[in-house]
């Protein structure tokens, strides 16, 4: 059976400091966190710059370490899968979609270390879970 590919990277900068949540899972409780990133970019019709924004969801061990070392304006470079949720408001009938990347791997490509709510000695040069070893994703 053929698979299609589904992947997508992505650089930018956090709009804010990233959200950690601990969430409790079928293999017991997991990390998640979620964060914004704004992608800068001009065409040859507009040569004005112009804002994409990302929303991105980082899980487990990555996900903990983006909280520790990464703040609002900090530059990433993410590799991920585009996901597409619908989602409808209770009382309407229209049907609106939600796009974010689940990040496999994110890179800091900040030259200076950055720390949030902890004293950390210095900043690693990418995490590299890898997500999909743990987690299974609906086809």
């Amino acid at each position: 059976m053929y698979i299609d590919e589904n992947q997508i990277i992505v650089t930018g900068r956090l709009t804010a400091t990233p959200e950690l949540k601990n969430v409790e899972g079928s293999d017991g409780p997991f990390s998640v966190a979620n964060m914004t990133i704004a992608n800068n970019y001009k065409t040859r019709d507009n040569p004005e710059q112009q804002v994409n924004f990302f929303n991105v969801v980082v899980y487990g061990k990555t996900a903990e370490n983006c909280c520790q070392y990464l703040t609002k304006g900090s530059k990433v470079l993410i590799r991920g899968a585009a996901r597409l949720t619908p989602h409808k408001k209770e009382g309407e009938d229209k049907q609106t979609y939600y796009f974010k990347i689940i990040a496999h791997r994110i890179q800091f490509l900040d030259t200076k270390p950055k720390t949030n709510n902890c004293d950390a000695p210095g900043m690693p040069p990418d995490t590299t879970d890898n997500i999909d070893d743990m987690f299974e994703y609906p086809d």
